[in-house]
């Protein structure tokens, strides 16, 4: 296991002040579960792609032709689907460049999921 990628208690706990200055309030917690999941990821593998997805659920407006024209279900298994669909469409995508004959590099599929309401922009 690769241990030069991991910071420790110490340096998460300076990080999070330092940007706490700058952006404000900062979960401890979450900077050491991505802190940790990366570590992992590099532990896996020297090339990891990482982004960010903020999900909400539309607010439906009369008229708008952007509104969802069904009702959302909007259970608390919904994000338990959201990971499972994209799970299953990653293997999908792979299965097909391998059926094509294309070099397929094995991956896991990590996230860290913060759910809560988020103010209006």
């Amino acid at each position: 296991m690769n241990k030069r990628f991991r910071m420790s208690s110490v340096e998460v706990g300076n990080f999070v002040d330092e940007m706490s200055l700058l952006y404000g309030d900062i979960n401890k917690s979450y900077v050491e579960r991505i802190s940790e999941l990366i570590g992992q990821s590099l532990d896996e593998s020297a090339n990891i792609f990482a982004f960010r997805v903020d999900l909400r659920f539309t607010d439906p407006e009369a008229g708008c032709p952007d509104s969802p024209v069904c009702f959302q279900n909007t259970d608390e298994q919904v994000m338990k689907r959201f990971f499972a669909s994209l799970d299953s469409q990653l293997a999908a995508h792979d299965n097909q460049r391998r059926m094509r004959g294309l070099r397929v590099h094995p991956s896991n599929l990590r996230y860290v999921c913060r759910a809560g309401s988020y103010p209006e922009i």
